[in-house]
């Protein structure tokens, strides 16, 4: 998961140096890559489907 965060960064680094480039300016935004996606799955899949899987109890 490091390896693939970083070349994600770099990607999106490389992408917001062409975008300022390309339109002429400095202020750009490229969206960071983070553990934010991965850590969705882990809720959902290991949180959340296993409490649904469930039967509630009273």
């Amino acid at each position: 998961m490091g390896l693939t965060l970083f070349l994600g960064n770099i990607y999106y680094a490389w992408m917001g140096l062409r975008l300022a480039k390309k339109e002429g300016r400095a202020a750009v935004c490229a969206l960071p890559s983070g553990p934010s996606v991965p850590h969705m799955f882990i809720v959902v899949f290991v949180i959340m489907l296993p409490s649904l899987a469930r039967p509630a109890t009273r």
